[in-house]
């Protein structure tokens, strides 16, 4: 599974892709441009150094490196590298024992502190394991006076160039694929004014700090507006959820007021019919009425008392009840025939209608 530095380290490899890169490289007197696009130089130059009177190495090597720029017409905002020698930085091997990466950085800075030639907060400092053993660890230790990195820094903003880092011990060829592939040594860099800056000016300034208060504050109140607003969310999908279950109650509750509504409607009708006056039954089909077995109700009566035929509609609640009723009717006397005409099953039970005939005729 991939890390956020994974992703990173992704994002930097395809936006350095896309640009060239300066590699400076400044080793005893001899000073090397060259310009890099992915696994390919596209120019490189040399000079040698020739130190004038009253000034510096870091002016005389801007004059040789502003002169191979307009040779090569080099583009401006080139992402530049400077990689420096032995000779030019203060160099250690220290042995250690094997620590983990924040204690490493801790012992470190102890020892750049014992051991660099310059004053607390006058130089910058960066290191790099080179091999780890059972019991211990060998660490590289390289140092530079302040005053230095920022002359080279100073040096290439004159000359329009984006210098990312001040290396030592590190070859061309190793430097630019690194580069490439999305490196940023945050241990070997000799330009990061954080992480191994042995200095304490810049913690110590009261401006710093009001800045990083001010940050701190910013994010904390970043963060309880998205906890707030997080919050507030929750709550109107709960209630969105509430309200929702509360629909699909209403929703059952009126269709089940639907239905008995048409139970009614269907009850009020038969009703209706029963109360026209259209037939006089005989009183033995009364009686038969009478003895009809739960579950079945009559809706009409059609015939002639005098003919003995009446054909008989009405509901059942299931087909059973239906057949139960024709056999206790075939039981019956006074009725020869008992025939079933039809029977259709509907929407709260059986609608049937059967002949009778009565008995003797």
């Amino acid at each position: 599974m991939k890390t956020l530095q994974d992703y990173q380290r992704c994002w930097r490899r395809r936006q350095r892709r896309q640009r060239q890169l300066l590699l400076i490289e400044l080793r005893e007197n001899i000073l090397r441009a060259s310009c890099w696009q992915p696994d390919c130089c596209l120019w490189r130059q040399e000079r040698t150094l020739e130190m004038s009177a009253g000034r510096n190495i870091i002016e005389e090597a801007g004059e040789l490196l502003r002169t191979i720029l307009l040779e090569a017409k080099a583009g401006a905002g080139l992402d530049a590298l400077l990689l420096l020698g032995a000779e030019q930085v203060y160099g250690e091997r220290l042995t250690l024992p094997i620590l983990e990466a924040k204690a490493l950085r801790k012992a470190v800075r102890w020892e750049a502190g014992q051991l660099a030639p310059w004053a607390a907060g006058a130089y910058t400092a960066a290191f790099a394991v080179e091999e780890r053993r059972e019991a211990d660890m060998q660490v590289q230790l390289w140092a530079m006076e302040l005053a230095a990195a920022q002359g080279w820094r100073q040096l290439t903003e004159s000359l329009q160039l984006r210098l990312r880092a001040v290396l030592a011990g590190r070859e061309v060829e190793t430097a630019q694929q690194e580069w490439f592939a999305g490196a940023v040594w945050p241990e070997e860099n000799l330009l990061r004014a954080e992480g191994l800056v042995f200095g304490k000016q810049l913690a110590q300034s009261p401006y710093w700090r009001a800045a990083a208060l001010g940050c701190a504050a910013l994010t904390l109140l970043l963060y309880a507006g998205v906890r707030g607003g997080c919050y507030l969310a929750q709550r109107s999908v709960q209630d969105g959820r509430r309200q929702l279950q509360e629909y699909g109650q209403w929703r059952q509750r009126y269709a089940y007021s639907e239905k008995l509504n048409r139970e009614l409607e269907r009850l009020r009708r038969l009703e209706q019919t029963e109360k026209r006056p259209t037939l006089q039954v005989s009183g033995r089909l009364e009686q038969l009425g009478r003895q009809l077995e739960p579950g079945c109700w009559l809706q009409s009566v059609q015939g002639s008392a005098g003919q003995g035929h009446w054909q008989v509609e009405g509901r059942a609640a299931g087909l059973t009840e239906v057949q139960q009723l024709i056999q206790r009717w075939r039981q019956q006397q006074a009725y020869g025939e008992v025939e079933l005409l039809r029977s259709r099953q509907e929407e709260g039970g059986v609608s049937f209608a059967l002949q009778l005939k009565e008995s003797g005729l």
